[in-house]
């Protein structure tokens, strides 16, 4: 099958929609798919070799993830050339699979408001207006998607609930949690480790915590960092907390932990193309909920990956209960919890809830139970069934566009 794969505007570290958006291509190719990919710009062509990419215009670093007129280029791409079926992986453009990664506009707009306030989103604005001409619930224009996917049982319910007012709600398919990850040999591994602890001033006492945040930097964030000088002023422990947070927006991940009072205990790493040694530095992975809290799975575009990953490498989870991939961690398989769900009744601040979790983390007994039980867990998060699963959603949106019956061709009025 000739497929088409759409996407936005593809940086070049990985770690970004980019390096899904490959993981999808590659894997569609290795199951016998001719495949390219159509984007808004892409910084490194290379790195989708040896398939071909069509770019609607030069990368721009500083661009838009809302570019105006994707959905309608898309669809010329894909007439020119008669693909098969188009998977669009955009908000701003459909196809017959429509599996959207980025955050709806929304989720967006509330997104920076919480992180960087009206004056921030005015700014944003001005930068990025296509978000307030881009489609709400369902990507505008074109046909309909025959199948709508995500990933895991949350975004799942989050879909239909959201997809039901276009009547899309039946056409929703979850597809297995993935891990683009690959577990090194132990000696590998301790090497990752060393090097990249004692590049940050971290110690082997010290509790290492990987945090998640990847999107705006919101109260999420400020809680966990919140919650360090709570754990780490107990002496008897005899190491500290420290959290390495993943961040693309370096500058105000900085600027939170100074606000938080704990610069001391945070180090910031930015977009990487090697998160593989960073979770084997760390001894446990932190995914607080992303901004905008309270937005459901779908309308972030959540995929779970960042804890799917943290699993594949044998780290235990703790996570908020509407994280991407908390229900990773509910899931308990047989050997044991795979880490914590971090619960705040609301009344106490979350500060105090993640402090409890971290305290947790530090006690050396708990963590061996849960990082074999996390090495369980990931053993079944390749990329193999979710990529499977993907392809028979393909396979199952081109059969019933092509069941769907034809307009019959207007009549003529000659000779009436």
């Amino acid at each position: 099958m000739n497929v088409l794969v759409v996407a936005g505007r593809l940086p070049g570290p990985p770690w970004t929609v980019t390096g899904t958006v490959g993981l999808v291509a590659r894997g569609l190719a290795a199951r016998g798919h001719a495949v390219t990919v159509a984007c808004q710009g892409v910084d490194d062509a290379e790195a989708f070799a040896p398939l071909p990419v069509v770019a609607r215009a030069p990368y721009e670093q500083n661009g838009s993830d809302w570019p105006p007129g994707l959905g309608a280029w898309a669809r010329r791409v894909a007439a020119r050339a008669g693909f098969d079926a188009v998977l669009s992986l955009s908000r701003c453009a459909g196809g017959d699979v429509w599996m959207p990664l980025g955050p709806a506009p929304g989720a967006w707009m509330s997104g920076v408001i919480e992180a960087l306030g009206p004056v921030g989103l005015a700014k944003s604005l001005y930068r990025h207006p296509g978000v307030l001409t881009a489609p709400r619930g369902s990507p505008g224009g074109g046909p309909r998607p025959a199948r709508v996917a995500v990933i895991g049982r949350a975004g799942r319910d989050a879909a239909r609930a959201a997809l039901a007012p276009h009547r899309l709600d039946t056409r929703v398919v979850a597809l297995p949690f993935f891990s683009a990850v690959r577990a090194p040999d132990a000696l590998t591994r301790e090497r990752w480790r060393a090097e990249l602890r004692s590049a940050i001033g971290v110690r082997e006492p010290d509790t290492l915590a990987l945090v998640s945040c990847v999107g705006h930097v919101g109260g999420s964030l400020a809680s966990v960092l919140s919650a360090l000088p709570r754990v780490n002023g107990n002496a008897a422990r005899g190491g500290s907390c420290v959290a390495l947070v993943l961040a693309r927006d370096v500058y105000h991940a900085h600027d939170c932990a100074v606000r938080a009072g704990c610069a001391q205990w945070a180090r910031v790493l930015g977009p990487t193309s090697r998160i593989a040694p960073a979770l084997a530095a760390c001894d446990v992975a932190a995914v607080p909920e992303p901004a905008p809290m309270g937005a459901d799975a779908f309308s972030r575009g959540d995929t779970g990956r960042f804890a799917a990953d943290a699993l594949r490498m044998a780290r235990p989870v703790l996570a908020e209960p509407f994280a991407p991939g908390a229900e990773l961690v509910r899931a308990v398989p047989a050997g044991g919890e795979p880490g914590l769900v971090v619960r705040c009744d609301g009344v106490e601040p979350a500060a105090a809830a993640w402090a409890r979790a971290l305290a947790r983390a530090m006690d050396r007994t708990w963590r061996d139970r849960a990082t074999l039980a996390a090495a369980a867990a990931g053993e079944d998060l390749g990329e193999n069934a979710f990529l499977d699963a993907l392809d028979e959603a393909l396979h199952a949106a081109v059969a019933e566009r092509r069941r769907e019956p034809r307009p019959a061709p207007a009549r003529s009025r000659k000779g009436a």
